[in-house]
């Protein structure tokens, strides 16, 4: 089997996230996830404070109020991001000694990489034919993506059953 442009377009996402994985570990890429969620929770949560405090601000006045909260918000939510990801990691790193982690989370990755193949799969699968991502353009001229939409129909199959 050769590969085909196309597949070595896509196969450049899949090693640097199995790079990035690897680099990360399973700490990092948990610790990114709960960073995420605890950035979303303070900025859900801190933007009606956010926002009295900018209109109590003398020196903002109109519209730059909400551009001034807005600021304010986004960096609860920097801090909120940077604090919970550096104990997240801290934490995981204590309990996972570091070649377990690495490899974690290098596999992390890899899976990563494998679902959003199989995304690009299932438009092939689903559309049959119809859409610009469907047989018409990504299935026929990709290896990578004909070989996750087999395993996904096969899935599929298994799972009417």
């Amino acid at each position: 089997m050769y590969l085909t442009t196309l597949d070595w377009v896509l196969l450049f996402p899949i090693g640097a996230l199995a790079v990035i994985g690897l680099f990360k570990g399973l700490s990092g890429w948990l610790g990114t996830l709960a960073g995420g969620a605890a950035a979303a929770a303070a900025s859900y949560l801190l933007l009606g404070p956010c926002q009295s405090a900018a209109a109590a601000c003398p020196w903002v006045s109109g519209p730059f109020v909400r551009v001034a909260a807005g600021v304010l918000d986004f960096l609860a939510a920097l801090i909120a991001f940077g604090l919970v990801r550096r104990l997240t990691v801290r934490f995981l790193s204590f309990l996972l000694p570091q070649p377990l982690n690495a490899l974690v989370g290098l596999a992390g990755g890899l899976l990563l990489a494998a679902g959003g193949l199989m995304l690009l799969a299932a438009t092939a699968v689903f559309e049959g034919g119809t859409g610009p991502l469907a047989d018409g353009f990504l299935a026929s001229r990709s290896h990578l993506v004909n070989l996750a939409a087999k395993v996904l129909d096969s899935r599929l199959e298994g799972a009417a059953r």
